[in-house]
């Protein structure tokens, strides 16, 4: 670890950014029992991971589809 130091490398950088990445693809719970990490730390990069996500606004849906017909539920 050093070594990575000394190349410039921000080992806990790294770290957080790979789990953050991680929890995109797998539920936190599963990622927790697969690092055995507490669920309180993945749940945390989880919502750090979705974070700039939730700040967007919401898409308004068109409800009705090309032919003109309504959504089974619009």
């Amino acid at each position: 670890m050093r070594r990575l130091r000394r190349l410039g490398i921000d080992i806990l950088g790294a770290r957080n950014a790979t789990l953050r990445d991680l929890v995109t693809q797998v539920p936190a719970p599963v990622a927790a029992d697969m690092l055995g990490y507490s669920d309180q730390v993945t749940h945390h990069h989880a919502h750090l991971a979705a974070q700039p996500w939730h700040t967007y606004p919401a898409r308004v849906r068109n409800t009705r589809l090309p032919d003109d017909r309504a959504y089974p539920n619009g």
